[in-house]
C-alpha cells in the first residue's frame, strides 16, 4: 500500500514510478493534491498514462485536495476517472467483503467551491 500527497508529476522520474508499481499488492491510495491546480502540465506530461500503469488487487483510490478545486475540481475529476482512479470523495466502499474503505472530503474544499467550478 501506498499513500501520497501533493506528486509534482513533471518532477518524478518514470524509474521511480516503475519501481514503485511493483509494491501495490493490495490497493494503492491518494490522498488528495494529485494535481497541483492547474491541469494542464498534467495532460502535457502524459500522467494518465503512468496513472492507468498503477494496479493492485483491489484498485487505485483517491480523494480531492484542495489543489484540485483551485485549479478546476471538475476537469481534475474528470481526468482522473477516466485514467483508473476510484475517487472517495465521501464514499464508503466495501472491499472484498472485509472491511470498508472511506474517503473525505476536505473542510476547505467547500470554501473555494463557492468561489470557483
Amino acid at each position: 500500500m501506498l499513500f501520497s500527497s501533493a506528486l509534482y508529476w513533471s518532477f518524478i522520474p518514470l524509474s521511480i514510478i516503475t519501481l514503485s508499481i511493483a509494491d501495490f499488492k493490495h490497493f494503492l491510495l491518494i490522498p488528495g493534491d494529485i494535481i497541483d491546480e492547474d491541469i494542464i502540465p498534467v495532460i502535457h506530461s502524459n500522467v494518465g498514462e503512468k496513472l492507468t500503469s498503477f494496479k493492485s488487487k483491489y484498485g487505485v483510490y483517491a480523494v480531492t485536495g484542495n489543489h484540485e478545486y483551485i485549479g478546476g475540481v471538475y476537469k481534475a475529476k474528470k481526468y482522473l476517472t477516466g485514467h483508473n482512479i476510484n475517487l472517495l470523495n465521501d464514499t464508503a466502499i466495501l472491499i472484498d467483503d472485509s472491511f470498508y474503505l472511506a474517503g473525505r472530503e476536505d473542510l476547505t474544499n467547500s470554501a473555494i467551491r463557492k468561489g470557483k467550478n
